[in-house]
């Protein structure tokens, strides 16, 4: 065996997949000592043929194997014929995954020297985010193991339970979830769909509920399709039935993931191709042939309201005496899960024979009445639903009605939208003047109501909801709500009680939205993500009726949170149509097309973005509203920064800070300090950069505003690097990670973990460096965030050129190139065009280097980026150099150490020494050479790494050899005096020596 190839392979493999030796070694069922024993060949350990099986396998099963002939491959490394696996294991799990395709490429050569860096990878995403069923599931044991059996067979990829409203289609398909989560190896996700009413948002629902957050540049739909592309996972959508515009969605995610099954719940089926239905029976009722305890207490139905009476009286027994009513009652109510828990609810009040009665009663009145012509089962609940709102006390019926509003819930305070007389005045009597409105919601006192709640929880109308914050929260179920909200339309009071509902969730945006900005983020996040549902309620209602007072005023609130919370592509969705409504208020438009202005830019849609801000711009100052002006042009700051724009980007950024300072706006000054140390960092103004940051993270730990301070930090660890502080900026980027991972930011952990690794391959710690830029690229990738997947790749490049394996950085230089290409982003387009070039400088492909060195060079100065642009031009120099081109060289040389006379970054200038020193020793001066390399090397001990970069080392090496170089020569020259000799230097080589160049 080819042990430390093979070894190195492996491991190169599992850190791609970001798993771990220890859970490697937790696969093979040994322990991590043990299992590196064994790949080092110690202690006369070694890989037995069944444990080299077993890893091949496990890299399969983690896709971070996914083609055979990489496998294949391994097994020429273990010294392993391809028959080592059987036939049939080819064919099955997981081998039969492996894509039949030849090896093109060389493969990936493993890093030498890797090890584990100090820096932990986010959490996995949870295999499942199923709920726990708070009741058991009775009668379905038959239904359960056959959808079990249709979900494992390979062409049933949608598959839709349908059914009546109340027959259990969400609880059967929960418990379905959970018998089959085993087989779904990334998981089993329950999406609930009751609350919307717009079919645009199933996308999102989707999304957050897999854990994904939105990304510049990528579409939603485009970030879903990636992450689920070969993910093999069950997703349940629930209660469809009105959603059925999505149905589009559906079939785009099935046909873009092959390993993914989708389990539906609807009334009605989806009418795709491919769909299988399965409709779910009623519960079996007693025959009428049936008598006796011992046959009935079997029974599911009669089974099923002894369980729910014994929840509300645990003294309750079936009985010989009890059975007849109860089994009359069960075949009355037609086996209906939903109308057998209202009955049972009602067992407390009435016996059971009263309690038959009063149902055949009931049910016959509601049948009599023929405007109602709908199927038997939906006769049955509805009569069920009837009887027990005519049971309810007036006020009891008042509080069912309104509570229908909360399409995602309430807890006790919020219930008092509803339940509480207090209204904006000035809202109301607009509202007054349009719509005729008289009638105000009544009151409800704070003990009253929550004897109500309690009582229409008992007669199950209300269901308790598990929160993690341990508080109550209720619900009603769909099917409930619908009907509630039937008999709530009936209502005088319907209007005015909608919008003081509106009204209440506006001011208590108002309150919660500021807090995003401050030591409670987190907490704030989640009260506005328990209470989404209810804002898009209010908004979808108020886009529908043509209400713009309420989409404009929440719209304009809820910027932040759409910011903050990752829903962009939402925010801009509903600022759009909002914007696209008649309205007279000047204002609220203002703050609608600046919110819409900056998620279109966090989407990376900057050209569209800067229309709206631009006429959010005119629009405040008309308004001589100067706190959401200096919001606005900071914003257009950062379009023109990304644009390298500098000049307009700094002025804009002025006047942003100027407006902020007057109005005393800490959050504002804080966070335009940081907008203007970004564009001095862009244009290598170091120090003037960390002022700005550094008075931004003051002002920001002042505010606790975490999201803030992670700039700011980050921003100072990007500056700490370019200076060649590493271990500032290691601190700096260590930092910002802990604070991304406090935050649950997936994107900021990616961006913290990858700018460590750029800070361990500046220290030459390369085993760092990769394993960081891996753990980034694998998370970037699963998120499918192309922008920061372009820098990790860029990353890798340059990591592996450095390591000289010019063929994988060719591929990873490559990708990144193109990837900044599609994206449009000039700046990191830059920044690959070099890093690529350095590498076809290595192997000597010297016309294409050039070629990418100047189109980075013709980037970088427009942009002004001072330190990048000298970066290129010395390596373009030595290029020129090294092809005997000694003019040119020379006069690029001479832009780069003018340029690094400013910036005094130690690297980059023992560089530009070296290279002229080469200049001069070709040019037949061997004395100004020997000056030269020796300042180089006075200049680079003083740098953090002390030592050539691999471009560079080979010719300082031949220059070493020939002119009997040591440590340097002793100069009592500052480093400003030494760039000036240089330039000095350099001049007179150009003046004195035209005949050697």
């Amino acid at each position: 065996m080819k042990l430390e190839a093979f070894r190195d392979k492996v491991q190169y493999y599992r850190r791609l997949s970001g798993y771990s030796q220890e859970e490697l070694a937790q696969a093979l069922g040994i322990q991590r000592p043990v299992l590196s024993r064994k790949f080092s060949g110690t202690n006369k350990a070694y890989l037995t043929i069944p444990e080299v099986k077993l890893i091949l396998k496990t890299l399969v099963e983690w896709d971070a194997v996914t083609q055979q002939a990489h496998l294949e491959e391994l097994l020429e490394l273990a010294e392993l014929p391809l028959n080592t696996f059987k036939p049939e294991e080819w064919k099955s799990p997981p081998l039969n995954r492996l894509k039949q395709t030849k090896l093109t490429t060389p493969p990936v050569k493993a890093p030498a020297n890797s090890i584990r860096p100090e820096v932990t990878m986010p959490p996995a995403l949870p295999k499942s985010n199923l709920p726990l069923a708070l009741t058991q599931l009775i009668g379905r044991e038959q239904v359960t193991a056959e959808l079990g059996q249709w979900l494992a067979r390979p062409e049933v990829r949608l598959l839709t339970i349908t059914g009546t409203g109340g027959i259990g289609k969400t609880r059967l398909a929960l418990q379905v979830g959970q018998e089959v989560l085993p087989r779904f190896k990334d998981g089993t996700f329950f999406v609930p769909l009751d609350s919307l009413t717009n079919p645009t948002l199933v996308l999102d629902t989707i999304a957050k509920e897999l854990g994904l957050q939105e990304i510049s540049n990528t579409t939603l739909l485009e970030l879903l399709k990636n992450y689920l592309r070969n993910k093999e996972l069950l997703l349940i959508l629930d209660n469809f039935e009105h959603l059925l515009e999505a149905t589009s969605l559906v079939e785009t995610l099935l046909a873009n993931a092959p390993q993914l099954k989708i389990l539906v719940t609807s009334r009605v089926s989806l009418r795709l191709y491919g769909e299988w239905e399965f409709e779910v029976p009623l519960l079996e009722v007693p025959a009428q042939t049936a008598s006796g305890l011992a046959s009935l207490s079997t029974n599911p139905s009669i089974a099923l309201f002894v369980e729910r009476t014994q929840a509300l009286n645990r003294n309750f027994v079936l009985t010989e005496e009890n059975t007849v009513p109860i089994a009359e009652i069960c075949v009355c109510l037609e086996g209906l899960p939903l109308a057998l828990e209202l009955a049972a609810a009602r067992t407390r009040l009435f016996p059971l024979a009263v309690l038959r009665d009063e149902i055949k009663a009931s049910q016959l009145a509601w049948l009599a009445d023929n405007k109602f012509q709908r199927p038997s089962r939906q006769q049955t609940l509805r009569g069920a639903l009837d009887w027990s709102y005519r049971l309810l006390e007036p006020e009891e019926q008042k509080l069912f009605c309104r509570l229908a509003l909360f399409a995602g819930g309430f807890g006790l305070e919020t219930a008092r939208a509803v339940t509480s007389p207090s209204l904006d005045l000035m809202l109301v009597a607009n509202l007054a003047q349009n719509r005729c409105v008289t009638n105000y919601a009544v009151a409800f006192p704070g003990l009253n109501l929550m004897l109500l709640l309690e009582s229409l929880l008992t007669r199950s109308l209300l269901k308790l909801v598990a929160t993690t914050d341990g508080t109550n929260r209720y619900k009603m179920l769909q099917v409930t709500r619908e009907y509630a909200l039937e008999k709530f339309a009936e209502q005088s009071e319907s209007i005015a009680v909608g919008w003081q509902f509106a009204l209440y969730f506006i001011n208590w945006t108002k309150e919660v939205v500021p807090k995003l900005n401050g030591p409670h983020q987190r907490a704030m996040l989640h009260k506005l993500e328990t209470e989404h549902a209810n804002l898009r309620a209010i908004l979808d209602y108020a886009l529908e009726h043509k209400i713009a007072d309420i989409a404009l005023s929440l719209s304009g609130i809820l910027l932040d949170f759409w910011e903050i919370g990752g829903h962009w592509s939402e925010g801009c969705n509903y600022l759009s149509r909002t914007l696209a409504l008649d309205s007279s208020d000047f204002a609220g438009q203002a703050m609608c097309k600046k919110a819409l202005g900056l998620l279109l830019q966090d989407l990376g849609d900057y050209t569209e973005s800067l229309k709206w801000l631009e006429q959010a711009q005119v629009n405040f100052e008309t308004l001589n509203d100067s706190l959401n002006l200096s919001q606005t042009r900071r914003w257009m700051g950062h379009f023109y920064a990304r644009k390298n724009q500098m000049a307009t980007a700094q002025k804009l950024a002025e006047s942003s800070l100027e407006l902020a300072q007057q109005e005393q706006d800490r959050l504002a000054i804080a966070n335009t300090l940081n907008l203007l140390g970004r564009i001095a960092l862009y244009q290598s103004n170091f120090e003037q950069a960390r002022d700005f940051c550094e008075k931004s993270l003051a002002l920001q730990r002042e505010l606790e505003n975490p999201s803030g301070i992670f700039r700011a930090v980050n921003q100072l660890g990007i500056i700490a690097h370019r200076q060649g502080d590493y271990e500032s900026a290691l601190a700096f980027f260590t930092g910002a990670l802990n604070i991304s991972q406090d935050l649950v930011n997936k994107r900021l952990i990616s961006n913290s973990t990858s700018s460590l690794g750029w800070v361990y391959l500046s220290s030459g710690e390369y085993g760092l460096a990769i394993a960081a830029f891996l753990k980034a690229l694998v998370l970037q990738r699963e998120l499918g965030d192309k922008t920061n997947c372009a820098v990790s790749l860029n990353n890798l490049g340059k990591l592996t050129e450095l390591q000289g394996n010019f063929e994988q950085a060719r591929r990873y230089g490559e990708d990144s190139v193109l990837l900044y290409r599609e994206l449009g982003d000039k700046q990191g387009f830059s920044y690959a065009l070099n890093n690529l070039g350095v590498t076809l400088h290595r192997q000597q492909d010297f016309g294409r280097a050039q070629l990418l060195y100047e189109e980075s060079i013709l980037l970088k100065r427009e942009a002004g980026d001072r330190w990048a642009l000298a970066y290129t031009l010395t390596r373009c120099s030595l290029l020129l150099c090294q092809q005997g081109q000694y003019l040119p060289a020379l006069r690029v040389l001479q832009e780069s150490l003018e340029l690094l006379q400013q910036i005094k970054s130690l690297e980059e200038i023992a560089n530009g020494l070296l290279v002229l020193a080469v200049i001069a020793f070709a040019l037949k001066q061997p004395q100004i050479a020997f000056q030269l390399n020796c300042l180089s090397l006075n200049v680079l001990a003083e740098s953090r790494t002390g030592k050539f970069e691999p471009l560079f080392q080979t010719d300082y090496e031949k220059l070493a050899d020939t002119l009997a170089l040591e440590n340097g020569a002793e100069h009592n020259l500052t480093l400003e005096q030494t760039v000036e000799f240089a330039l000095n230097t350099l001049q007179v080589l150009v003046k004195n020596e035209p005949s050697h160049i």
